[in-house]
């Protein structure tokens, strides 16, 4: 086979000229099948006064999910207190991606079934790019056992404020603040 050869009859221009279609036309904010049994989906990432446009993609396949969150770095942005946080802006600031899958959810009890820490860490520069992968093997952070990667998704961006070597590495593993102070994108089940 050459690498330019089809593949289950789907050549590479194909793929090509369909993303190039897909994109013009927006659906991008949409779920698109990527592969057999693939979906990926992008939404806005929104909070504390700002909203960026798809800056937010989650891709499931059957056996869990990846993500990204890709923003401008915050700035004059509210730091909550706390014991994982240091309380103020700084430089560099450091940032947690919380996951947290609403299926079958305890509305009862808890908004959410399954909570993953998705990453986490210090950022210095212009960007801040968060992203990870979680199967439906892993062990979640809290809640149960993660079974349905086309269950509803909700991907939250904590901040704890300027990076303090006394509060790591809880700093960078372990949640800040409430919803008040997150950047939240969400993704419907599919």
């Amino acid at each position: 086979m050459t690498k330019y050869s089809p593949i289950n009859g789907i050549t590479r221009r194909g793929v090509l000229r369909t993303g190039a279609v897909a994109a013009g036309l927006g659906a991008l904010s949409h779920p698109v099948a990527a592969n057999r049994g693939t979906t990926v989906q992008t939404a806005d990432v929104v909070g504390q006064g700002d909203t960026f446009s798809d800056a937010a993609r989650l891709r499931r396949t059957k056996n869990g999910i990846s993500f990204r969150v890709s923003i401008p770095t915050p700035e004059d942005y509210d730091v909550p207190e706390g014991p994982t946080s240091s309380g103020v802006e700084g430089h560099p600031d450091v940032f947690t991606l919380w996951v947290f899958i609403i299926d079958d959810p305890l509305f009862g009890e808890m908004p959410w079934s399954t909570v993953f820490n998705g990453a986490g860490h210090p950022v210095g520069g212009p960007h801040l790019n968060l992203s990870g992968s979680v199967s439906t093997n892993h062990e979640p952070f809290a809640g149960l056992d993660f079974e349905n990667p086309n269950a509803e998704v909700h991907l939250a961006v904590a901040p704890h404020g300027e990076l303090d070597p006394a509060l790591m590495p809880e700093q960078a593993t372990t949640p800040a603040g409430d919803p008040g102070y997150w950047w939240i994108a969400q993704f419907p089940a599919v």
